[in-house]
């Protein structure tokens, strides 16, 4: 009967992260056996020594345990008071996504003593192993043990650490017809230190498809097309992972009108970005392809031709162009014939 109340132990309190109850499945004997024929003391029989056992199931059929993740911290607390040295459960070495691989850890040497006590269990999932990294996600749970039930479950159901998506560029030039523009989606926590996730948990939405495509709709980079003459459109990023999830601001994007516009171009090359670039759908030659050509009597470095309204009635337009040869020609836009020089 001593030697039965002697060997008395707490049982595993099992740690499930991502909403998973797993068994617990190591315990330890009480200290202190009774040697040299004493009896054990009457408190022996209300103390009792165990281990706190964690599996981690990588990755959670649930969640939430981040795809990128490839560490998770885990903390043990008596109340407010932390019993234990944090242990590091790192991903398998040969992890594969699809995979279920389950790890574990433990603490050893945990006493309940009489009545019912709490116990805090803390975890945090980092994108390197060994615990490091800016942590991607967290969370805590309460389990209550006591010498009359010294056996339970619980479930850490972390919590994603992104606060905020950032896309950019968040604007720019107006883009001509068919040309791209790449957009990049960063993840931030509450201290605006970048998070590591997992790209294939980004997706990208685009507010009005008219104005352009974007490839692909997922990862952390996407590529937008211009498709829709003079529209505008929002481009978002969401962090897909967490509950709920995290939408970026949008990225805005306009898309150039087409053709030659009937005031002519306004400056040297044409734009306020300087781009020295018709759109692809020009008055008369929709394929964009080249027209004419003309040669003057030296080159155009640094030069680029500025091109007169649109005449309504002859559909006709002036093309003006400066050469090294210390001639400025006027050219006929539909022709490519000199007018004058």
């Amino acid at each position: 009967m001593m030697r039965s109340a002697l060997r008395n132990q707490i049982r595993t309190v099992a740690v499930a992260l991502g909403a998973v109850l797993l068994a617990g499945a190591s315990t330890l004997p009480l200290g202190g056996c009774g040697a040299g024929g004493k009896a054990p003391s009457s408190s022996s029989a209300s103390r009792k020594i165990g281990a706190v056992t964690f599996h981690v199931t990588w990755p959670q059929p649930t969640r939430l345990i981040p795809l990128a993740a490839n560490s998770i911290q885990l903390r043990l607390f008596k109340g407010t008071t932390e019993i234990a040295t944090p242990i590091v459960i790192n991903k398998p070495a040969n992890f594969t996504n699809g995979q279920t691989t389950v790890s574990a850890g433990s603490f050893s040497g945990i006493e309940v003593v009489g009545t019912a006590q709490s116990f805090r269990i803390e975890a945090v999932a980092f994108p390197s192993v060994g615990g490091s990294g800016v942590p991607q996600a967290s969370g805590a749970t309460t389990v209550s043990l006591s010498i009359a039930s010294p056996s339970a479950s619980a479930t850490v159901t972390m919590l994603s650490t992104v606060t905020r998506v950032e896309v950019q560029p968040v604007s720019g030039p107006s883009l001509r017809l068919n040309a791209t523009r790449i957009f990049t989606a960063t993840c931030f926590d509450a201290a605006n230190s970048i998070v590591l996730v997992d790209s294939s948990k980004i997706s990208w939405a685009n507010s009005n498809p008219g104005a352009g495509t974007l490839s692909p709709l997922a990862g952390s980079t996407t590529t937008f097309t211009a498709t829709g003459a003079g529209l505008n459109t929002e481009i978002r990023a969401t962090y897909t992972e967490p509950t709920p999830t995290v939408v970026s601001p949008p990225a805005l994007v306009n898309v150039a009108s087409k053709g030659l516009s009937a005031t002519g171009w306004a400056k040297f090359r044409g734009d306020a970005q300087n781009t020295g670039q018709a759109n692809s759908s020009i008055v008369g030659n929709p394929a964009g392809a080249q027209r004419w050509q003309f040669t003057t009597g030296d080159s155009l470095v640094f030069a680029s031709a500025a091109v007169g309204p649109i005449n309504p009635i002859t559909n006709s337009w002036d093309v003006y162009i400066g050469s090294y040869d210390n001639v400025f020609y006027c050219i006929d836009g539909v022709s490519g014939n000199e007018r004058w020089s």
